[in-house]
């Protein structure tokens, strides 16, 4: 996950709190460099729309409505978090079919319905990715003598 600059550093309280009536927005592939960059080569698939508050007493994100109808047809690449106007992005998300920070249960058609393999799914990846980042130690290991 990459946070917008706006929100980095910000506490994670406020950066859940952007996302309260917010909108996550399922993108074919060609992922931009960030989220503050534009979207200029991918379309929308799906939209999902975070609940008010966007996560509940146990800090599970919630969303209006999993599955949702798809807004268009292709292969999910990404995935965009934007705060209640639409247009302020808040981070952006790998989507797929494998594996990826959300994953989704397959790609998206004109004849079926787009949703998260299994909404607990859903809701445990983004709750986890929006935990504080823990540093891996990178120590170099001796070689054997």
């Amino acid at each position: 996950m990459k946070l917008a600059t706006a929100f980095v550093g910000v506490p994670l309280d406020q950066v859940k709190s952007a996302l309260h009536g917010g909108v996550l927005k399922v993108y074919s592939v060609a992922r931009p460099p960030d989220p503050d960059a534009p979207i200029t080569r991918s379309s929308v698939l799906a939209t999902f729309r975070f609940a008010t508050p966007a996560f509940d007493g146990t800090e599970n994100a919630v969303f209006e409505e999993n599955p949702v109808l798809p807004d268009g047809i292709g292969t999910p690449g990404f995935a965009r978090a934007y705060a209640a106007d639409g247009v302020t992005s808040v981070a952006d998300l790998s989507a797929g079919s494998g594996n990826a920070e959300i994953r989704l249960s397959e790609g998206i058609d004109d004849a079926g319905l787009s949703g998260f393999a299994d909404p607990l799914t859903a809701r445990s990846q983004l709750n986890r990715l929006l935990q504080p980042v823990r540093r891996r130690s990178h120590r170099r290991r001796r070689p054997a003598r």
